[in-house]
């Protein structure tokens, strides 16, 4: 006999208490299912590579903020608001955006690696402690990413499939 039964309201009234106690984890909750949108994780990329060089890696809170007051964002609301519509999406959405974000971090160390190497190295790059300074963006986007993955319950491995190790590594040393 299923206890409880089919037609008692106690399973989504204890629901309804534990979400209002607070005693349910809304970030890994799935609100909404959706159709499969195939260019989703690149309008997250364009959306993500844009307001990231609105943020400023703060040291004293280990997070990005707000670059200047004007800007509407900040860095780990906007994480978390990233982690929670992947959720509502399949797994694989998740992972295209971290690839993409990937590929968006190696393409600007190899462009700030050939503007150093060809003498017009172009300030306003994040130091790395004693390594070559790297764009705010690569700084701001491993962070992002990073938050993404501690959001969503990424393993740390899979973050290193699509970001060189070493780079997130560096972030250590900020």
């Amino acid at each position: 006999m299923p206890m409880p039964s089919e037609d008692s309201p106690m399973l989504e009234q204890t629901t309804t208490l534990l979400d209002s106690n607070g005693c349910s984890d809304p970030l890994q909750k799935i609100y909404v299912t959706s159709d499969p949108l195939e260019g989703l994780p690149v309008l997250l990329l364009l959306f993500t590579t844009t307001y990231m060089q609105k943020f400023a890696y703060s040291t004293d809170f280990g997070t990005l903020v707000r670059g200047k007051s004007t800007y509407p964002l900040d860095g780990w609301p906007l994480s978390v608001g990233v982690s929670t519509l992947l959720k509502q999406f399949h797994p694989g959405y998740a992972k295209s955006t971290l690839a993409y974000l990937g590929q968006f971090v190696r393409a600007t160390v190899v462009e700030s690696a050939a503007r150093a190497a060809a003498g017009g190295r172009k300030g306003g790059g994040a130091s790395g402690g004693g390594g070559a300074a790297q764009p705010r963006e690569v700084v701001n986007t491993l962070v992002f990413a990073k938050q993404i993955c501690e959001t969503m319950n990424i393993p740390k491995g899979e973050l290193h499939e699509h970001f060189p190790q070493f780079l997130m590594e560096s972030l250590t040393l900020l």
